[in-house]
């Protein structure tokens, strides 16, 4: 006679054995840990509440940008992958949505913020009431630059456009290539 001893039960070869005592608890524990690990996932750009979000592990791009409230008008949801698997520690960025001009004779989309149509009807952007969105539409101005103008505007308001040059990552080059584009009133 054989007899399997793993379970601290006794069978013989050919019969079904069903396990007569239920699986530890602390079995049961460290199953259900596995399964419920939560991670920590930033979302940031243009969602309704950027923060820090506690989801589950395994989720995806898509749950975090629900998690901060959904994407923002002014979103470019083309360019983030929310099927995307996340991991603990991972950022989802949702950049903002930046007007796309008429494609060419090539058949290439050429990229062009609204500044372009500003500057052919000479209308400028007041950068005391300009949204960061308006102004990340300036030439060589992104997302986080268009913020520090806002930083700074609230808490001194422009009385020259050469002013600009005091927010940090605006040289005299960059002041330059934008002055057409802005005005203050």
């Amino acid at each position: 006679m054989v007899s399997c001893i793993a379970t601290g039960v006794v069978a013989k070869v050919g019969e079904k054995h069903q396990p007569t005592q239920p699986i530890p608890a602390v079995v049961q524990q460290v199953a259900t840990k596995k399964e419920s690990k939560l991670m920590q996932i930033y979302v940031s750009g243009a969602v309704v509440q950027p923060g820090l979000y506690e989801l589950p592990a395994g989720a995806r791009a898509l749950q975090a940008v629900d998690a901060a409230g959904g994407l923002r008008e002014d979103a470019d949801a083309d360019r983030v992958n929310l099927a995307r698997k996340l991991k603990d520690g991972s950022q989802v960025n949702v950049p903002v949505r930046k007007q796309v001009r008429e494609q060419g004779k090539t058949g290439t989309s050429k990229r062009s913020s609204s500044n372009d149509v500003r500057n052919t009807s000479n209308i400028k952007v007041n950068i005391n009431t300009a949204t960061v969105a308006e102004l990340d539409a300036l030439p060589g101005i992104g997302p986080a630059l268009a913020q520090r103008i806002v930083t700074r505007r609230n808490l001194q308001r422009f009385n020259m456009i050469e002013e600009l040059m005091a927010v940090q990552g605006i040289g005299k080059s960059k002041y330059e290539k934008l002055k057409e584009y802005v005005c203050v009133e």
